[in-house]
Parts: C-alpha cells; structure tokens; sequence
C-alpha cells in the first residue's frame, strides 16, 4: 500500500490547535453575548429610573415651562436613540452568532 505522507511533522498537531482555538471562540463569544443581554438590561432600567428621577426632582425646580418641556424631549430623546442603538447591536451579535453556527 501507498503511504501517504504529512506536509509537516506537526501537521494534525497545528489542526487540532486552530480546532481548540475556534471552540475557545465559541465560548468567549456565547459569554459576552450573555454579558451583554445582561447589561442592556441594566442600563434599560438604569434609564428608566434616570428619566422619573430626573423629571420628578430637578424639573419641578425649573422655573421656565418652556425650557422644562425641550430638556423633557430631548432627555427623552437621547434615552430612546440610544437603546435603538444597543437594539441594534444585540440583534448583530445574534445574527453574527446564529451565521457562525451554522
């Protein structure tokens, strides 16, 4: 029988290294996502109480109605922009998580 030779000595010594090293990935990339769930999360309800906080102590001392109102919307604004933001990066991680899988 013909025997069939290793381009290198260490050859299936180098394949199951980069084997270990996607499996490795695997995991760091299954704990941040976890990690980040947990922390959108948190800064959800973070800005959730931010916001009452906000509107129930500082704006009774606002004296002007008209400046109360603009810094309401964009204190408002800014909360609802940025978990449209971290929406969208938890959905890309998803995704990218779900590619990977497959």
């Amino acid at each position: 029988m013909a025997k069939l030779e290793m381009p290198f000595d260490d050859f299936d010594a180098k394949v199951m290294s980069k084997i270990e090293k996607i499996e490795a990935e695997k995991e760091s990339i299954s704990k941040s996502r976890k990690y980040a769930l947990i922390f959108f999360a948190a800064g959800t309800l973070f800005g959730i109480c931010l916001n009452y906080l906000v509107t129930e102590l500082i704006f009774p001392k606002i004296t002007d109605l008209q400046l109360r109102n603009y810094l309401g919307l964009f204190s408002q604004m800014l909360y609802v922009l940025l978990i449209v933001l971290f929406s969208d990066k938890i959905l890309k991680l998803r995704r990218h998580i779900k590619n990977s899988e497959l």
